[in-house]
């Protein structure tokens, strides 16, 4: 009997330390409150640098080892409607229609296509270095910014494609139900991961090959993409968090009064 509570005793002492090996840490981004004001929720990030909007209309860019912030160039765009970046360029599609690029590093704008010209489309995406979009329920990829030069993939089944997330090469979709799929962007395939439907009212980011979600208790989840096992990670840091994104293969979380922090694994 010594023997069996022993060996009991090792085996949860070994457990409890498995679990705070994988507790996470919050790291603060630059000041308290900086991002204030700032649209995270509608923001691009690209080589360290999360780029954003304020309550101005004014893009500002934070960067994310140090939380140094600056605005780009004086132009404001109060009629946002999606935001991306590609090849280095920033990209605006306005509740008009048109398109405008912006220099991250001079603030030069140009006009890219004219009003009315992305009316119809009810999304936008960069994969990659790809740019997709999806219009009437159909999924196209654009070579260029020419509606005569794209390519639709798959059938015509994007009519609710809930959260869509990016990893690199990797497109992901998180539906209002709580289910998960991975979409291939060369056939417009949608692959459910698991069965469950888990991730209702989620936060979610994913990192290499792990999603991560934060649900409405604030409760933070891991869930490996090969097989769908999930596990809780933390109750307690992520209860005031708005926010989840991923860039560079790092965790970011900002909090509803605007505070921005890396999210540490041990």
């Amino acid at each position: 009997m010594k023997n069996w509570f022993f060996l009991l005793l090792i085996s949860a002492t070994i457990s409890t330390t498995q679990i705070a090996a994988q507790q996470p840490t919050l790291k603060q981004i630059g000041k308290e409150f900086m991002m204030t004001g700032n649209s995270v929720g509608l923001s691009v990030r690209a080589s360290g640098i999360l780029y954003s909007f304020d309550q101005t209309g004014s893009i500002n860019k934070t960067d994310l080892s140090t939380g140094e912030q600056s605005r780009i160039g004086k132009q404001r765009f109060n009629n946002l409607r999606f935001f991306f970046t590609l090849n280095s360029k920033l990209y605006v599609i306005d509740t008009d229609g048109s398109m405008t690029q912006i220099d991250p590093a001079s603030g030069a704008t140009t006009v890219v296509s004219n009003m009315g010209y992305w009316n119809d489309i009810a999304r936008v995406m960069v994969v990659g270095n790809t740019f997709y979009a999806i219009e009437n329920s159909l999924f196209y990829r654009y070579y260029g910014f020419n509606t005569a030069s794209r390519k639709q993939i798959g059938e015509a089944e994007f009519y609710n494609v809930g959260t869509l997330i990016k990893y690199e090469n990797l497109l992901y979709s998180l539906i209002d139900d709580g289910s998960f799929y991975e979409i291939s962007t060369s056939t417009g395939v949608w692959k459910k991961i698991a069965r469950s439907k888990s991730w209702r009212g989620s936060l979610s980011a994913v990192v290499k090959d792990k999603l991560y979600t934060v649900d409405n208790s604030g409760v933070l989840f891991e869930t490996t993409l090969s097989d769908g096992s999930k596990k809780q990670l933390d109750d307690t840091q992520f209860k005031k968090s708005k926010h989840l994104f991923e860039e560079g293969g790092k965790l970011y979380t900002s909090t509803m009064a605007g505070t921005l922090f890396e999210v540490v694994f041990n």
